[in-house]
């Protein structure tokens, strides 16, 4: 029988890449005891966007009167969910909006104000809260606003924090995505942790959230952890050494290398066990039907699917189920 091998990646980024989110509330990432806003830049911005991110965004100007009069509640706010909130300059919100002129998003518009809040489902603007009084007339005011329009994840970020000095008088944080130290300390730690090991471009780690994580974890009643993979991942095909060293340290190698998504649970730095989403081989026969050839799952190879569509289908099931599986006997 006549066969080729082909990847699954472009046949995930196709079928789903352009899904819509109905979600109630965007779900959003938190961080232990993080206690200010996480300033971003205009490129930053623009991956979170192109990443599919869930995320809450402040537009400011250093200086701005309102936005030192904001600045105390929504800090507050974020001390008491360990919310993740980005705070952005106006100047390049606005170099963003010009880069995303001609996409989908109509709300993304330059002419926002500073001290404007945007709620982002999926790096589409879901809604624009401009600024008021009332809004910001008191914490619990300003609480009840924004209660049924945000949630936690319930999965937080291992990526350090560095303080970033936005003015003589306000500290706010950057991500450094090169340091690997709370990753480190907690699973060195000797309680138990999970920890998910993601790249924002990946389709099947955005996936793995919008599917399974933000309805799972929004009723489990312990936390898991996720490292952002970018500094390590993004030049792969020039020096994929880097990756496969990181994978190698952090013990997620087993399967071909190194595969994101992976949730390793550990303990006292030991590895206890693992489970990979996604990220099976397969070929296409030459009668059009499907065989999977290599699964981190391995009931499912030699599986045969009668066409891609029925395989991707059957694929996004099967690993859902497992990864639940895994979730509730791990977390």
């Amino acid at each position: 029988m006549k066969f080729k091998k082909i990847l699954i990646f472009p046949l995930l980024l196709t079928l789903f890449g352009t899904s819509c989110s109905n979600k109630e509330k965007i779900i959003i990432e938190q961080k232990e005891n993080i206690d200010s806003f996480v300033y971003v830049n205009d490129q930053e911005l623009s991956t979170l966007i192109t990443n599919k991110q869930d995320f809450v965004l402040v537009v400011g100007e250093n200086g701005c009167f309102t936005c030192n009069l904001i600045k105390p509640i929504i800090v507050e706010y974020i001390k008491k969910y360990d919310y993740v909130i980005y705070w952005v300059e106006n100047n390049n919100y606005k170099t963003v909006v010009d880069k995303f002129a001609n996409s989908v998003d109509q709300k993304l518009k330059s002419d926002i104000m500073s001290a404007t809040i945007l709620l982002f489902d999926e790096g589409i603007t879901k809604e624009v809260i401009e600024y008021n009084d009332n809004l910001y007339y008191s914490d619990s005011k300003f609480e009840l606003t924004l209660e049924n329009k945000i949630t936690g994840s319930n999965i937080y970020s291992l990526n350090k924090l560095v303080p970033f000095n936005y003015s003589s008088n306000f500290q706010m944080y950057r991500f450094d995505y090169a340091s690997t130290e709370e990753l480190d300390n907690k699973i060195n730690d000797q309680n138990e942790s999970l920890v998910l090991y993601s790249w924002g471009p990946c389709p099947d780690c955005m996936r793995v959230k919008d599917d399974i994580l933000d309805e799972y974890m929004s009723n489990a009643k312990k936390k898991i952890y996720i490292f952002e993979v970018s500094h390590f991942r993004n030049n792969y095909s020039e020096h994929p050494e880097i990756f496969d060293e990181f994978a190698s340290t952090y013990k997620f190698n087993d399967y071909r290398g190194g595969k994101v998504p992976s949730i390793v649970k550990y303990s006292s730095g030991d590895k206890i066990n693992m489970h990979v989403y996604f990220n099976d081989e397969f070929i296409k026969n030459e009668d059009g039907s499907y065989t999977i050839t290599n699964s981190y799952t391995s009931s499912l190879i030699n599986t045969n699917y009668s066409s891609g569509s029925k395989m991707i289908e059957e694929l996004r099931k099967l690993h859902k189920e497992e990864l639940i599986k895994y979730l509730d006997n791990n977390l």
